[in-house]
Formats: C-alpha cells, sequence, structure tokens
C-alpha cells in the first residue's frame, strides 16, 4: 500500500515515453493480515483499481523477499505455503495475458 504513489508516478512517467504502455496487474504483497487495517487498506484499494488488482494476495513472510536476493524462487518456496500462492498467481498472469 506504501508504493502506490509511486507506482502511479512512475507509470505516469513512463507513458510519455511509452503511451502504449499498460499494467496487467496490481499484486498486493508483504500483508499482515493480524492488523484490521490490513483488510480495510486492500478493500480501499480494490475499490480504487477494481480488476486490475489481482486476486492472489502475498502474505507477510511468503519469502518473496529471500527470492528476489539471488535465489531461484521456484526453488526457495518448494515445499512452503509461498508456493501455493505464486503458482495461483502465476495461472493469474497467464490468464491477464492471454486475454490482453
Amino acid at each position: 500500500m506504501d508504493g502506490l504513489g509511486q507506482l502511479n508516478s512512475t507509470v505516469r512517467k513512463v507513458q510519455r515515453i511509452n503511451e502504449d504502455l499498460e499494467m496487467i496487474g496490481l499484486l498486493l504483497n508483504n500483508l499482515d493480515w493480524r492488523f484490521g487495517e490490513t483488510k480495510a487498506g486492500v478493500q480501499q484499494i480494490e475499490e480504487a483499481y477494481g480488476d486490475l488488482v489481482f486476486d492472489t494476495k502475498v502474505p507477510l513472510g511468503a519469502k518473496l523477499v529471500e527470492a528476489s536476493r539471488g535465489f531461484d524462487p521456484a526453488e526457495h518456496v518448494r515445499g512452503t505455503d509461498a508456493e501455493e500462492i505464486y503458482q495461483k498467481l502465476t495461472r493469474e498472469l497467464i490468464q491477464r495475458t492471454i486475454e490482453a
């Protein structure tokens, strides 16, 4: 949620150079569901961005950070809850790419 302003700004800047740029989706990650504000924030984002928001939500601690530090993500998450999350996201990405 913290990065939405920066994301919107970056997209606008790049669209000045490439008018055809479109976002395929908005992935909400590092979500800490222990806090009520998280659910409310997710609802606000979903209302504002609609279908652009992926159904897949990545909770805090889903090993994304470690995977981005040079580990093979597929190997790094194998056998964890994160594996199912990333498989679901991959299916969503493929579907959106086909529909685009």
